[in-house]
């Protein structure tokens, strides 16, 4: 024991000793280092090789000396059992001696550390705009306008913001319907320098086209004029601004600047331009139109018929109308409720209950069943007209009918002329009997009924597997369900849908035309290598002839 604490006690001593030896050669050599700076260039060569020869010698012993200071620490750190506390001490204190005397002497100091204490600043003030970015996008997912136009001017105060944050609230206050406010939010980023984009752009010019078509129309040329040329969206804006306005005359002159400037018209495109003729009663221009969208490929949806039919409702054209209804059920489409109420209504209010019954008829033949709406105005009008009859039979129909019940006023009608109105609290046993009883099939789908061969699945997994592997390559034929304008879409295909159970995905780049929304394509079937889902490749135009 004593042997350890005399050695413990030597190593100490030795360590404090070599310390001191070795910082003050340090403050020696800094001091050569300093003088030898001042000598004069007409001093010998030989006097000044011999001097820097000593000094380096003095540096390196230096060097030498801190290891063997740095090896006694960690030595007795492991076995002094405390003495190296008294040689940290002492050591600190040494070192505290030698930077004064360093000070003293006006010898260089280390760097003071300005730079990292700006990187620093740096650092925090790009996490704080991140936050303010996040908070500024959260904002503006909840339509909060206001919220998000507050946190962009503090952004603004404080060191600027980039122009997804300005687009984000053009967006946002374009949305919301406060346009006058996006177009101040999109002239300031362009004062700033931000680059103009056809998004910010379109956003405040579908806002304004909501409000005042010149307006919309004054914004446009300024795209114009920062170098932007019309896209889909802008012409298709623009389009149905005209159609809202009921200026068939105009909205047909931006269809056919469109198409001249060879933008790829869409089936919202079609739609505005087509409602529009419809609402004038240009008829021939209408059917046009129609012919047009077939030579492009372009496959009109239920709201593209739904529109015209009930425009030509609205201007009491029911033959025009009624064949525009046969036209769309002959496309193939599965029509819904609304294709069919425009009509409806027509023939209720003049008191034409036979024409009435027969769209009914032609509804329920196409697995589109009535809903408690039309079976009161049905119910209503045939009171109107007097027919204890037919208001009986249909308000006992909407009773059958699951899920269906009168409104108010047309029980109330029903009872202006003494006749039953029915128990809608029936059981749902008593409801299948009564709906046995006169025909009409529990099963019978409410709305639309989808493609059998969309729904179809192959139950084995390897069949399966097999069966996606051996389309991989082949030519289909589908419809451009959605597309975003430089970034991506879908294709809607039945036969792959069977095979994927999803819509096909269709990037940028797999579609160089830029074909919009309605669009009639043929592509090839790719698989993506990272997640197996479908893609579409060599999209083109599909045509008949073809």
């Amino acid at each position: 024991m004593s042997m350890f604490m005399k050695l413990s006690t030597g190593s100490t001593v030795f360590s404090f000793a070599t310390s001191a030896a070795v910082l003050f050669p340090i403050v020696a050599s800094q001091d050569a280092v300093s003088q030898s700076t001042l000598v004069n260039e007409q001093d010998a060569p030989e006097d000044s090789i011999v001097t820097a020869i000593s000094m380096y010698l003095e540096v390196i012993l230096s060097f030498v000396g801190i290891a063997v200071v740095l090896g006694l620490n960690k030595y007795h750190y492991r076995h002094g059992r405390g003495s190296n506390a008294k040689l940290r001490k002492v050591t600190t204190k040494v070192v505290a001696d030698v930077t004064e005397a360093k000070l003293k002497k006006g010898l260089p100091q280390p760097k003071s550390r300005e730079v990292p204490q700006r990187l620093l600043e740096a650092a925090q003030d790009t996490s704080e705009r991140k936050r303010s970015s996040d908070s500024l996008q959260a904002a503006t997912k909840k339509d909060d306008a206001a919220e998000a136009v507050s946190i962009l001017e503090t952004m603004e105060a404080k060191s600027g913001a980039p122009f997804s944050d300005y687009s984000c609230v053009i967006t946002c206050c374009a949305r919301t319907g406060d346009a006058q406010a996006a177009e101040k939010w999109l002239r300031r980023a362009l004062e700033i320098g931000h680059p103009p984009t056809h998004i910010s752009f379109n956003a405040v010019v579908n806002a304004l086209a909501k409000v005042d078509i010149w307006q919309a129309l004054r914004v446009t040329d300024d795209m114009r004029a920062a170098g932007l040329e019309f896209d889909t969206i802008t012409y298709n804006t623009i389009i149905g601004a005209w159609a809202r306005n009921g200026d068939a005359v105009n909205s047909q002159l931006w269809m056919k600047m469109m198409l001249t400037a060879g933008v790829k018209a869409s089936v919202v495109s079609f739609g505005s331009v087509m409602r529009a003729c419809a609402a004038a009663g240009q008829i021939q221009n209408l059917d046009d139109w129609l012919e047009k969208s077939k030579v492009l490929g372009i496959e009109l949806n239920l709201i593209c018929y739904s529109s015209v039919i009930n425009a030509l409702a609205k201007r009491d054209n029911m033959e025009g109308a009624v064949q525009w209804l046969s036209r769309m059920l002959a496309s193939g489409l599965q029509p819904d409720i609304t294709c069919f109420t425009g009509v409806l209504d027509v023939y209720l209010t003049r008191g034409e209950l036979q024409a009435a019954t027969k769209i009914v008829e032609l509804m329920r033949s196409v697995s589109v069943e009535p809903d408690s709406g039309i079976f009161s105005s049905v119910v209503a009008a045939a009171v109107n007209c007097g027919d204890r009859h037919m208001a009986q039979k249909w308000a006992d129909e909407c009773y059958d009918a699951p899920r269906r019940r009168l409104t108010r006023a047309a029980e109330m009608s029903l009872i202006s002329i003494r006749l039953r109105v029915p128990n809608f609290k029936k059981s749902r046993k008593e409801l299948a009997e009564a709906q046995e009883a006169r025909g009409v099939s529990t099963a019978a789908p409410i709305s639309k009924v989808q493609a059998p061969a969309r729904n179809s699945t192959i139950g084995d997994p390897e069949e399966l597997a097999n069966a996606r592997k051996s389309v991989v390559g082949q030519k289909f034929i589908g419809t451009i369900k959605e597309f975003v304008s430089g970034k991506f879409g879908y294709i809607v295909c039945d036969e792959t849908h069977v095979l994927f159970h999803r819509d096909v995905y269709m990037s940028s780049s797999d579609n160089p035309e830029q074909l919009a929304k309605g669009q009639k394509v043929s592509f090839t079937l790719r698989v993506d290598a990272k997640v197996g889902l479908p893609r579409a490749a060599d999209v083109e135009v599909y045509r008949l002839n073809t």
